[in-house]
């Protein structure tokens, strides 16, 4: 599981840097900076815990990409819209930031689908 620790790592500094860089003025922004904030405590923890060998991390880290989300058509669009000059200037940035997270996302998810134990009920 030590495979996974720099996408979670990479993932954390990515989404602090997102989450620094929000402007704090509405009730949305403030909710996306919490949503950042998890995600940063979330990858750090996953780290530590795949470092120690818990056995519980590719369970955790499902959980993880789930909410953080793994590449989608909806980045296509996304890059679409900036490709023909439909945002504002800051925005490709943002959103390559995304999509490597994102990717790094899609790299946990494979390490934890080959981790993961499925145990049978005792019958």
């Amino acid at each position: 599981m030590r495979s996974l620790i720099p996408f979670e790592l990479l993932t954390a500094v990515i989404y602090g840097y997102l989450g620094i860089s929000l402007p704090r003025r509405t009730a949305s922004s403030m909710i996306g900076a919490v949503h950042f904030g998890i995600v940063v405590i979330a990858c750090v923890v996953i780290a530590v815990a795949a470092w120690r060998g818990s056995r519980w991390v590719p369970k955790i880290a499902l959980v993880l990409v789930a909410w953080v989300g793994i590449p989608s058509l909806a980045m296509v669009a996304g890059a679409m819209q900036i490709m023909h000059g439909l945002v504002s200037p800051a925005v490709p940035l943002a959103f390559t930031l995304s999509c490597l997270a994102a990717v790094c996302q899609l790299m946990a998810l494979i390490i934890a689908l080959r981790h993961l134990e499925i145990r049978s009920a005792a019958v």
